[in-house]
């Protein structure tokens, strides 16, 4: 993640950097699990950090990543728990629909 990314300068960097890391973590650029470093990121942006931590606040806030203390911020393993509910509901009405089909 060391590749640095242009940012537009009439936009809020911090919002900017949470749009580009919140795409990456939802189309999978970035993987579930993968940590993420407040100082990789900035180097990435060519930012300070101040700007990486808002970001990463919003997207723990939205629950993409966890922030924990001391061991640094990962991005979460599901990171939409609401889909993985839907997923799970979904799961048993669409083997009965199939099971309905063969019949």
């Amino acid at each position: 993640m060391t590749v640095e990314t242009q940012l537009n300068p009439t936009q809020p960097v911090n919002q900017q950097i949470y749009r580009i890391l919140r795409r990456d973590i939802v189309h999978c650029l970035i993987a579930p699990g993968t940590p993420l470093s407040e100082k990789e990121v900035s180097v990435r942006f060519n930012v300070s950090r101040q700007p990486v931590r808002e970001a990463f606040i919003k997207l723990a806030e939205n629950g993409l990543i966890q922030i924990r203390p001391q061991r640094g911020s990962y991005v979460n393993k599901f990171p939409w728990p609401r889909c993985e509910t839907a997923v799970l509901s979904v799961r048993p009405l669409s083997a009965r629909w199939r099971v309905g089909r063969r019949a």
